[in-house]
């Protein structure tokens, strides 16, 4: 379907990524979009509470470590 001519599709290589990554991965097609998108605005990783992603490139706890401004 993402292939196919008669829709228009934002970000389609990211859609085509993360459907892949749904494919095999554990975790749900929105985390994985959002993974794709945040990787393709040049975010390295997703923070995310969910203990199966943690175990997935792209994803990492967040940081309790204040940041500087």
């Amino acid at each position: 379907m993402i292939r196919s001519g008669g829709l228009a599709i934002e970000g389609r290589d990211e859609v085509g990524r993360a459907v892949a990554a749904f494919a095999f991965g554990k975790g749900d097609f929105a985390d994985y979009l959002v993974r794709e998108q945040s990787r393709a605005s040049g975010c390295e990783s997703v923070m995310t509470f969910d203990a199966t992603l943690l175990k997935e490139a792209g994803f990492v706890r967040p940081s309790t470590r204040a940041v500087a401004p």
